[in-house]
């Protein structure tokens, strides 16, 4: 049951989160629903999980879109922030790859409207594959079974089966907008009230008393609103203020209202995506769920409680269909 005090909390949760950002309005209150598996697995899917496996798409023939988007890492990388073909960090931990069709935008900033956009980008700015579009042409060309797979793929459109920068996008594109990873949580939405444990139960009752679904909602749990980091308590950055990256949306912006604003995270695998946050400082979800009871909630948690959050966010684990995994 939901006590007055909490209720409260709630309420003022939710307005802070609807005045903060002038994005939220377009995506508020959605409902946390069920996700399934693709209906059908298209050729243009298993055309785009060969090549999203494919290192031959970087420079050094080392580096895979699967390289920062590991399957038992639920979409996700293991590193702080991924080192880039460039030998640089990349200016963000790694999003899951998860889920992404119920993204608000993507990035954890919301830069990218699209996942086309998004990998477009990835490939011309040649950070992360050190690739262009027209040298990965060239080499996915002289492949005799990817000549095959793009003729099976593409025959129904108007520019036939051949190997462009447009098929390669849009079949990696297909492919990663198919990984969506139904869970046992999503069995029990679905009615089956045995697909979880009590622990589990208990937990996804405190997640809402205390207000969490206020910003991880709809179908993602999260990934469909933008947040500032530090609601009630101001949050300190681990890293060196030098790095501008804690400042969030104001870097794409401009914008004062943005400063230190991110999308919301989708909680969907949540358990198995360590290291969190944007720049990769917390590695054990307990204490993840501390600091955000604290400074998005206003709240001291208790460890009973925690680990009962714990146990709710662990039912949320699931993977993509037998067919699109490696």
């Amino acid at each position: 049951m939901i006590n007055n005090s909490m209720f409260l909390n709630f309420l003022i949760v939710t307005t802070l989160f609807l005045w903060v950002s002038p994005y939220s309005n377009a995506h508020q209150a959605d409902a946390i629903t069920a996700i399934q598996w693709p209906v059908k697995i298209t050729p243009k899917m298993l055309l785009g999980k060969r090549l999203f496996f494919d290192k031959r798409l970087s420079k050094d023939y080392k580096t895979s879109c699967a390289s920062c988007h590991q399957f038992d890492r639920g979409g996700s990388s293991f590193e702080k922030r991924p080192i880039q073909h460039s030998g640089k960090p990349a200016k963000h931990n790694s999003t899951s790859i998860f889920n992404i069709t119920q993204n608000y935008k993507l990035g954890w900033i919301g830069q990218f409207a699209s996942a086309e956009l998004h990998l477009n980008n990835l490939i011309e700015e040649k950070k992360d594959m050190g690739l262009s579009w027209m040298e990965i042409e060239q080499r996915i060309n002289t492949d005799a079974e990817y000549v095959k797979l793009f003729t099976q793929a593409f025959t129904a459109t108007e520019l036939g089966g051949d190997i462009t920068r447009g098929h390669i996008n849009q079949a990696l594109v297909t492919y990663e907008l198919a990984l969506t990873t139904p869970s046992s949580f999503d069995l029990y939405l679905q009615g089956d009230k045995t697909a979880i444990t009590e622990q589990a139960v208990k937990g996804f009752e405190l997640f809402q008393d205390y207000g969490c679904v206020s910003c991880h909602q709809g179908k993602n749990i999260g990934g469909n609103l933008f947040q500032k980091l530090g609601v009630f308590e101001t949050y300190q950055p681990a890293f060196s203020m030098e790095d501008r990256t804690h400042l969030g949306r104001y870097n794409y912006s401009g914008k004062a209202i943005d400063r230190q604003v991110f999308r919301v995270p989708s909680l969907r695998n949540v358990a198995l995506t360590s290291p969190y946050f944007h720049d990769g400082s917390i590695y054990d979800l307990g204490t993840v769920i501390k600091l955000m009871a604290k400074h998005q909630l206003g709240r001291n948690l208790s460890e009973v409680d925690i680990a009962r959050i714990i146990a709710f966010l662990q039912s949320l684990n699931g993977m993509p269909h037998p067919e699109l995994i490696p």
